[in-house]
């Protein structure tokens, strides 16, 4: 079982054969493969399905890795089997990103609070190896990426809901654009949960890439303090 849900089909595999690596393209191809076809194909399907378009092969862990950023949706009708019935969430590859965070299976999470909301409710990050890792990283792949702000063009009018980049105290962030006005909007700090006013001349269009990352703050409620 462990084995399949990383997308190991037990098949010989051809060295000789190239391997689509970026999880950008596979999975935006995967979601056009299977269409309209929301009774499932078979994992193997798929698999072949991709190689006669594309000349390419999935990677081994395909199956999660496009389940984890929201594209589709998995089951395994025989159990113990090597092989998945692959489910299409939508056909719009965008309208599934940003994906939810995966909480830890754990019962202790290591965390740092963001923001104090009241005396009951906070915003948190969770951290640990994996997830800091992931936080770490988009920050500093977005500081590259936006490093010649001149050269990115300016959002001529930013959509309520939408996510983009926005330069902030020198540093890059995703917001959410809650409501707009002549020269600044409100927006929606998805990875530390607080709200702030900012020009709209400091927006930037998000790279597609960049949203593949699950929002990182979670609200939580504190127990025992419902009273308060």
């Amino acid at each position: 079982m462990v084995l399949s849900k990383l997308g190991i089909t037990g098949e010989k595999e051809d060295t000789g054969v190239k391997e689509t690596k970026d999880i950008l393209v596979y999975a935006q191809r995967v979601v056009k493969l299977l269409g309209e076809r929301f009774n499932g194909v078979w994992s193997h399907q798929v698999e072949s399905e991709y190689f006669e378009k594309f000349q390419e092969k999935l990677p081994n862990k395909w199956i999660e890795k496009v389940e984890e950023v929201n594209q589709i949706r998995i089951e395994c009708p025989i159990p113990d089997s090597i092989r998945f019935i692959i489910f299409p969430i939508s056909q719009n590859f965008l309208s599934n990103l940003p994906p939810s965070m995966s909480l830890p299976e754990d019962d202790i999470w290591e965390v740092f609070v963001t923001i104090v909301r009241s005396s009951r409710n906070i915003n948190l990050r969770i951290i640990g190896s994996k997830l800091s890792n992931m936080f770490d990283t988009l920050i500093s792949d977005m500081d590259l990426h936006y490093f010649e702000k001149d050269s990115e063009a300016v959002v001529p009018e930013p959509s309520v809901g939408k996510i983009y980049a926005a330069h902030v105290s020198s540093d890059w962030h995703r917001v959410k654009i809650l409501s707009t006005s002549m020269e600044t909007c409100s927006c929606l700090f998805i990875d530390h949960g607080d709200e702030d006013t900012i020009l709209k001349e400091d927006l930037r269009e998000l790279n597609t890439k960049f949203l593949l990352v699950p929002p990182q703050v979670i609200m939580v409620e504190i127990a025992g303090l419902q009273e308060y």
